[in-house]
């Protein structure tokens, strides 16, 4: 077993012990990370990036040879957790800013943090790679559509800066690093491996500059923010695996179809936030 790939292994173990440990420091710290706010769309464009140069021209033949399974996920994703997301805001009376913040990330795509979550539950990582490809390429439209629909009650959103935000951070990236795996395959081919890494640190850093920047808003609402989104993930989880069960999916799909739905792509709603 190579270096780096130990390396990618230990950090996609540890990764939910990274993410504990950047919201405490800088929730405790605020000051030491809050310069990092602006920087949250490159971080997630970077992110995209990384993203694209681990899809190959396989992934999409298997959309098309796994069209029932991937069509599952992409639609349990944008309604289950949109769904949920609102349930919740009602159940639990949120203010407006906690409200708009559960649902738009109800609203967004899976994130890469899915597929890695994936390989290591023993689930079929490459339908959750396939699911995470098509749910974010469909971000553009849906995420503003779904978070419209839920969120107008509290906010007047635009629905094409939104579509707009999404293409530039997250589809043209994406798209870029796409073509430079592809296409440019032998020029980067023994540096692949720096890019999950990458991007695991383009969600921490995030984290960091979205709990700094918000930590009065943390402190008077952290025990509901936690319970929320706890329940969320956790039905989300939940409900995507008994989805899966019921169309008699084999475990590997069922496991990932689960995170794929539970997971969402914090890093689009943190950006989205940000730059609303």
């Amino acid at each position: 077993m190579n270096t780096p790939y130990q390396l990618n292994r230990f950090l996609a173990k540890t990764f939910a012990i990274w993410i504990l440990l950047t919201a405490i420091t800088s929730y405790q710290f605020p000051s030491l990370f809050q310069w990092l706010t602006p920087m949250v769309p490159w971080f997630l464009g970077i992110s995209a990036f990384s993203m694209g140069t681990t899809l190959t021209q396989f992934d999409f033949k298997e959309v098309a040879m796994r069209s029932e399974a991937i069509i599952l996920g992409v639609i349990a994703q944008y309604i289950i957790m949109p769904f949920l997301a609102y349930l919740l805001v009602k159940v639990f009376y949120l203010p407006k800013e906690l409200a708009l913040g559960v649902i738009l990330v109800g609203a967004c795509p899976g994130g890469v943090s899915s597929n890695i979550i994936t390989f290591l539950a023993g689930g079929n990582a490459a339908l959750s790679v396939a699911c995470t490809t098509m749910s974010t390429l469909l971000a553009p439209i849906l995420t503003p559509v779904i978070f419209y629909l839920l969120a107008n009650l509290w906010l007047d959103v635009s629905g094409w800066g939104m579509f707009v935000s999404l293409m530039i951070v997250v589809i043209i990236p994406m798209s870029i690093g796409f073509y430079v795996r592809n296409y440019l395959y032998t020029a980067i081919a023994r540096r692949l491996y720096l890019f999950p890494p990458i991007s695991l640190s383009t969600i921490i850093l995030t984290i960091a500059a979205v709990t700094s920047t918000s930590r009065d808003f943390i402190e008077a609402h952290g025990a509901i923010i936690l319970f929320v989104v706890f329940l969320h993930n956790v039905l989300g989880y939940l409900l995507g695996y008994f989805l899966a069960r019921c169309c008699s999916l084999p475990e590997g799909d069922r496991r990932a179809i689960a995170i794929e739905v539970g997971m969402q792509n914090s890093n689009i709603g943190a950006t989205l936030a940000l730059s609303g």
